[in-house]
């Protein structure tokens, strides 16, 4: 029982974690998001921000769908926790990975702005809108998936405080992003 004390994490250390976690991810997604809207907005295609708006909406809800499956369909206790925990750590850093390497591989400004403009020209000359709500639903549920998969790291071992501390972080987190946005 002092062994499960010694290893959950603090209330502070939880608000903390969550917080960073979900700025930074929010971030890179207003990033994209942001691009994508000022691309159509130059290009006179405001009608496509519905669009873009509906792809970032779906990708929270399935992101909170995804939370709620990870978290209640998945019951593990002792040795099964373990190694879910275990597996989750690989899989969020493999993923940490394939970002950073997708993120490395766009960063210089002007090729990034060419792949926006590739992805948002592509789908306007389609005629199809429904490929920008693809491509800020595809932006952002990566990110939510990351998310998810950290989160799901730093619940799985806290307690009822730490846990509490882990949804305050998210809340404080969403209302800063939402500003930011």
């Amino acid at each position: 029982d002092l062994m499960a004390q010694e290893s959950e994490m603090s209330a502070t250390s939880a608000f903390i974690s969550a917080f960073i976690i979900i700025v930074r991810e929010g971030l890179e997604a207003i990033l994209v998001l942001a691009a994508i809207a000022a691309f159509l907005i130059k290009s006179g295609r405001r009608e496509g921000l519905r669009h873009v708006h509906a792809g970032w909406i779906a990708a929270l809800l399935l992101g909170i769908a995804t939370w709620i499956v990870s978290s209640t369909l998945i019951e593990v206790s002792g040795a099964q926790r373990e190694v879910t925990e275990g597996f989750t750590a690989l899989l969020s850093s493999a993923v940490l990975l394939y970002a950073g390497y997708w993120l490395h591989s766009r960063s210089y400004a002007s090729r990034w702005q060419s792949f926006i403009r590739s992805q948002v020209s592509g789908a306007l000359s389609r005629g199809t809108l429904l490929g920008l709500a693809l491509i800020s639903f595809l932006a952002v549920y990566r990110e939510v998936f990351e998310t998810v998969l950290f989160m799901q790291a730093l619940w799985m071992p806290s307690g009822a405080a730490a846990r509490s501390a882990l949804l305050a972080g998210v809340a404080v987190s969403g209302v800063v992003l939402a500003i930011i946005a």
